[in-house]
């Protein structure tokens, strides 16, 4: 028996085959209220913006001089506008926001839920004033090797109590010793900070030279054309250097260079709606929490805090419950433990400082450990690899 196909009709079949040819219906057209995420590059595949979160906190990936990670990542909002030259980003609009903004301008190539890249040049911001748009800054600083800080704020900064000797700050750019510490004044000691050694101060590199016992300098790794970190949410590119300053220009949408970003879009289902912060199911005892997770089969996001501690208040009322955890979140059982109050928790997982974050198996086993107060990218990206090795470890791969 012969079967004949029209070209009519294998065009259409070949149009629903072929991934990137997208029907009508899937257009984005003017007035449509749409989310969209992208990840954009620089040419050498370099990380220089994201919407998603488990991108962003990938510390695994390639990132550009110009990324910075985010305290929360979300899709980017806007509406079709009926002719691009309706929307314009202005002149302080933050990195996110300027590409947010190139990408709506260029809406007509979008199609709905397809995948989409677009090269984003970039472009002279317009009615930038001089005295914003160029930053002169020092190329090198001097700094004491002794610190002194109230009790409160060292509390509040380390999560411990001070003790003389005690080593802190050690996965900072300067970390030290308790040199004296009393009911009011901390005394700390920079000890780390040795002759050569890189450390990032403010927009660069710096290398640090002794100078004697009590101070030491940052020089800046400086060149004409550096690509530079953002001050206030813009990146610039490094446009003059001398023997004692040097010069960024913020006046380029993306510090000169040009974007390669994939767009994926979708329809906004609540337009003009702020996402907010989503309450958490916390639970408060340990046996019970384990004996949940068992019971719906879930690993276990334990938090061990203390009142007093300001960064767990952080970590409790907006890391954690921030929306960008929300596709995670019913993945997880989630526990909280005042180990001030219940030090046992503290000796069984080490707990060194206040927060800590540890992931477990239903089991009680330890999974991830995570010192310190985290931003919601850092814990969405952490939370997403335990899963995605779970269900290889439940795949048998």
């Amino acid at each position: 028996m012969k079967i004949g196909i029209s070209i009519k009709a294998f065009a259409a079949l070949l149009c629903l085959l072929l991934s990137g040819c997208a029907g009508q219906d899937h257009a984005v057209r003017p007035g449509d209220p749409i989310q969209a995420d992208f990840t954009c590059h620089l040419a050498d595949g370099s990380l220089v913006e994201t919407t998603l979160a488990a991108v962003a906190g990938d510390d695994k990936a390639a990132k550009s001089p110009i990324f910075e990670l985010r305290d929360s990542y979300r899709p980017a909002k806007f509406t079709v506008a009926q002719t691009p030259e309706a929307l314009q980003s202005r002149p302080f609009d933050p990195l996110e926001q300027k590409i947010a903004v190139d990408i709506a301008r260029r809406a007509g190539e979008l199609s709905l839920d397809h995948p989409t890249e677009l090269k984003l040049p970039s472009q002279e911001i317009e009615n930038f004033p001089p005295k914003d748009r160029y930053l002169t800054m020092a190329t090198h600083i001097t700094l004491p090797r002794t610190r002194e800080m109230p009790l409160e704020q060292f509390k509040a900064l380390y999560g411990i109590k001070p003790v003389k000797g005690a080593p802190v700050g050690q996965d900072s750019n300067f970390p030290g010793v308790v040199q004296a510490a009393n009911d009011k004044m901390v005394t700390l000691y920079v000890s780390a900070a040795s002759e050569g050694m890189k450390v990032p101060l403010g927009v660069v590199l710096g290398s640090v030279r002794t100078l004697d016992k009590k101070t030491f300098e940052v020089k800046m790794d400086i060149h004409v054309g550096q690509l530079i970190k953002r001050v206030g949410g813009l990146p610039g590119r490094v446009s003059a250097v001398d023997a004692d300053t040097f010069t960024v220009d913020y006046g380029q949408s993306f510090a000169g260079e040009t974007l390669l970003c994939d767009v994926t879009t979708r329809p906004d289902t609540a337009p003009g709606q702020e996402t907010t912060a989503t309450p958490v199911n916390w639970q408060e005892d340990f046996d019970k929490g384990l004996a949940l997770a068992r019971q719906q089969g879930k690993p276990v996001v334990l938090l061990l805090y203390a009142d007093w501690c300001k960064y767990c208040h952080q970590m409790l009322e907006k890391v954690i419950p921030d929306p960008s955890l929300d596709p995670l979140r019913d993945s997880f059982v989630w526990l909280k433990i005042d180990s001030a109050k219940f030090p046992e928790y503290a000796e069984r997982f080490e707990q060194k400082s206040f927060p800590l974050t540890l992931v477990l198996n239903p089991d009680g086993t330890e999974v991830e450990k995570l010192s310190g107060v985290q931003n919601a990218t850092t814990l969405a990206y952490k939370l997403d690899s335990v899963l995605t090795k779970r269900k290889k470890a439940d795949q048998g791969q």
